[in-house]
């Protein structure tokens, strides 16, 4: 087998550096799609040890241990808290609505970079260049070459170029050439509608954008009143639950003053013993309750002042504005026609899908296109600036000018284009006919339901009224040794339940009036929020 043997134009360092450098990094580059081998932890799930995370051993349940009630609300600090300082928070400290800021930023930014198609280019090269004939014979050829592009919004472009040579040779000269080029395409691809497309798109993504972020911050606020009165709610419903438990505390001491004087059995005792303890596992339930909303109303506050695992406890401050509304359902929904982001949303999905539709339907046209081209030479031994002073003689003009015409046969992929973008179009405006009548079933139901609970606030009153003199009647029924404890302690409960009620309908109210601001697209409250846009500089 004949040796190895180097051809002599791979001999130089140089080129043979060059050559191996170049086959090793293409062998180097790791291959496309190459993941990670998965670590064990994604291949298996663990028990969790329960004694592991104990804060102290645990301990075994103790029939016979007795029970203290306890409140933790009492140790710890209280806070007073209005619905404005809630919305206050929610727009300075809420994360999702700083993340919500930014889709409008990027749209904005789109459409900078579509409007930038337009702008003017300018280029500039720098070459050189060495020959040598047969007849050695050697040339050298240094250019530099100047030029600007403008580019039409009406299609097509202006080029201007001027390419300088310096020719080192026997004898020495240079050239100059000024060209200008002027290309137009007269059917497909021509026209402000056609090329000013992607601005107009960009503008109206740029308002979707900030549709959308109107509407996310109109939900976050929604979202935080809600919270508000929920925790209101249950707030109240503590108080309800601990009276509820003084009146079991009062009827015991009332059965043991009759049990003295003899006038009951001790069985009375137990059943009073008995309510006490329900009476226990409903504070209990309501308190654990009342933590989870107030933690939730932290999470939507997202205060550094107010941490979800701090000892501060949250009191509303504000109450209930119990005046009955008398709205009118046809005013709602054309406020709501009117400001609702989610069918401008659906309007400015149409008015793209429609600009889309046109543009598709353009390019049905064949591609006829006028190029025009006209230069100007000259040359000079001297200098290369007497070259360029030469120009303006314009004694060597050129000029080319002529059309080009192309036709896809058939066309199929120009009418499938058309046809999916007609069939896009006619979903969109599917979904706005769609979207009207959501928002008219939504402001019709919202206004059913701020009438319900109006109507539950009276029906709750009254049957508080109702309840509390019902209450009254069994207790002197009572202490007549008429009835017992455990008639007693059920028509405690039936106030208790009653005041719950009206403490529900009350926050139901409430929230419905929420409701029906966001159903129109507003909010509550006498404040208008400002949307700031965000300004953000990419570093460097």
């Amino acid at each position: 087998m004949p040796p190895f043997i180097l051809h002599p134009g791979l001999r130089r360092p140089g080129l043979f550096g060059t050559i191996t450098l170049l086959v090793l990094s293409g062998l180097c580059q790791a291959e496309p799609g190459q993941t990670p081998e998965l670590s064990e932890q994604t291949r298996s799930i663990e028990p969790l040890d329960l004694n592991g995370i104990s804060a102290q051993p645990p301990r075994a349940l103790d029939p016979e241990a007795p029970f203290a009630l306890r409140d933790p609300a009492k140790a710890m600090e209280t806070v007073k808290l209005s619905l404005e300082e809630v919305r206050q928070a929610v727009l300075e400290n809420q994360l999702e609505v700083r993340v919500e800021r930014l889709p409008p930023a990027m749209a904005r930014e789109a459409l900078k970079e579509e409007e930038a198609r337009f702008d003017l280019v300018f280029s500039g090269s720098l070459s050189q260049s060495k020959t040598e004939s047969i007849y050695n014979e050697k040339s050298k050829y240094k250019t530099v070459t100047l030029g600007t592009t403008i580019p039409l919004r009406s299609g097509g472009s202006i080029t201007v170029s001027v390419p300088s040579v310096r020719y080192d040779g026997t004898p020495d000269f240079h050239t100059s050439q000024v060209t200008t080029t002027f290309s137009k395409p007269l059917l497909r691809d021509g026209g402000l509608l056609v090329n000013t497309a992607g601005i107009r798109s960009a503008e109206l993504s740029a308002q979707k954008a900030d549709a959308q972020a109107k509407l996310m911050l109109t939900n976050y606020l929604a979202n935080a009143d809600r919270a508000y009165w929920r925790h209101w709610a249950a707030t109240r419903e503590i108080d309800v639950r601990h009276e509820q438990y003084q009146l079991a505390v009062k009827q015991k001491q009332d059965a043991e003053e009759m049990l003295k004087a003899g006038l009951v059995a001790r069985v009375e005792i137990v059943r009073s013993d008995s309510g006490i303890a329900r009476r226990v596992e409903d504070i209990i339930v309501a308190e654990t309750n009342r933590r989870l909303l107030e933690r939730e109303l932290k999470r939507i506050m997202n205060s550094a002042e107010l941490a979800m695992n701090g000892n501060k406890a949250l009191l509303p401050s504000v109450e209930p504005e119990l005046t009955q509304l008398f709205v009118d359902p046809e005013k709602v929904l054309s406020h709501a026609i009117q400001n609702r982001m989610e069918l401008l949303e659906a309007q400015l999905q149409v008015a793209i899908d429609s600009l889309s539709n046109e543009v598709a339907r353009h390019q049905l046209l064949p591609l006829f296109s006028f190029e025009f081209s006209h230069s100007n030479k000259s040359w000079s031994n001297a200098s290369l600036g007497s070259s360029l002073d030469h120009l303006s003689n314009n004694r060597y003009p050129d000029w080319s000018g002529g059309f080009s015409l192309e036709w896809p046969l058939g066309n199929h992929a120009a009418e499938a284009r058309l046809r999916r973008s007609a069939l896009q179009r006619a979903g969109s405006m599917e979904s706005l006919d769609l979207r009207r009548r959501l928002i008219e079933k939504e402001v019709r139901d919202t206004v059913d339901q701020l009438e319900q609970n109006w109507l539950r606030i009276l029906a709750a009153r009254n049957e508080t009224r109702m309840a509390e003199a019902i209450y009254q009647a069994e207790l002197e029924q009572f202490k007549r040794n008429q009835n017992t404890s455990t008639q007693v302690l059920d028509a405690a409960q039936f106030l208790g339940n009653a005041k719950l009620r009206e403490i529900s309908a009350s926050a139901d109210y409430q929230i419905s009036k929420v409701e029906l601001a966001f159903a129109t697209g507003s909010i509550l409250g006498l404040t208008r929020v400002a949307i700031q846009p965000v300004f953000h500089h990419a570093p460097p």
